[in-house]
């Protein structure tokens, strides 16, 4: 007489394990992989943001310090926001546009 434990944690005889987790970490591979692949287009996003922020700052002849004081930022912000190392908000953003004498929409033309 054999005895199998299952993963249920219930004691069950002649009955064959079965490892519900193999098609369960497949799933969760596969779900973390396209979580990575979402990333790399999100960070690949905030970096083009940022390059568009440099570019509509230096076309002002703005330094970072110049517009972070009229977004009412520090200068550490709107680097991390240049750099696209930052998930900014919808609302930080509507603030460097106007700073920028732009819309929204002119700011998010990536």
């Amino acid at each position: 007489m054999a005895w199998t434990f299952t993963f249920s944690r219930k004691i069950k005889k002649n009955k064959p394990a079965v490892n519900k987790y193999d098609d369960t970490f497949f799933k969760h591979f596969l779900e973390l992989t396209l979580n990575n692949v979402n990333r790399l287009k999100k960070q690949e996003l905030s970096r083009k943001l940022g390059k568009r922020i440099v570019l509509l700052r230096e076309k002002k002849g703005w330094s970072q310090a110049e517009l972070a004081r009229v977004c009412l930022k520090d200068r550490q912000s709107i680097e991390r926001l240049e750099r696209g190392t930052t998930n900014p908000t919808a609302y930080t953003l509507y603030e460097v546009a106007s700073a920028l004498e732009i819309t929204l929409a002119e700011l998010l033309k990536i």
